[in-house]
């Protein structure tokens, strides 16, 4: 620890240059304790300063991300910088995603107003207002037929008979308006 030349640098606490590195204070410390960059410590009124631009050249020099004892560096990145990488980045992710959702809401307002996207639910009840038609017009053939059906001796006749009802009724479930019975459904 020296207390000459210190005019010539850029002094600051242990947490500044911790700040100033990107890493902990205890990071500071246990560098210091180590030896990697007591060059740059200076004593000022008997308390001890970091020469950055010192200790950061011996930081690079003599710290390393692999060695486990070793205080943490992200080797070769100015620490205000990578602060301000991060922070940018996650800025720019947040703003990404921001914009990425308003592009799909806009799409799907496109496609509804264009008449390509209908509300499920709409759609939902149009199927089965479509099918609760479907079904009690099939049911009720039975209760129509059956008595002409049982006066009816000649199977062929029968047959003959089942055929024309359940095409009539089939013949007219297809020409229902489904358009308006998702309309309909929509306004529910």
């Amino acid at each position: 620890m020296k207390e000459e030349n210190q005019e010539q640098h850029t002094l600051m606490t242990k947490s500044e240059y911790a700040r100033h590195r990107g890493v902990t204070p205890a990071a500071v410390n246990d560098a210091i304790k180590q030896g990697k960059i007591t060059e740059a410590i200076f004593k000022v009124k008997g308390r001890d300063r970091v020469a950055a631009e010192i200790a950061d050249q011996l930081w690079l020099k003599r710290t390393s991300v692999n060695n486990k004892n070793s205080a943490t560096l992200f080797a070769n990145v100015d620490p205000a910088q990578a602060e301000n990488k991060k922070t940018s980045s996650t800025y720019t992710k947040s703003r990404a995603a921001k914009e990425a959702f308003a592009a799909k809401m806009a799409q799907l307002k496109y496609e509804k107003e264009a008449g390509k996207l209908v509300n499920a639910m709409s759609v939902k009840k149009a199927a089965n207002s479509i099918g609760r038609v479907t079904r009690d017009r099939l049911m009720s053939i039975p209760e129509r037929l059956a008595p002409m059906l049982s006066a009816e001796e000649d199977i062929d006749e029968i047959r003959e008979i089942l055929i024309r009802e359940l095409h009539d009724a089939l013949e007219s479930l297809s020409k229902m308006d489904l358009a308006k019975e998702l309309e309909e459904a929509s306004n529910d």
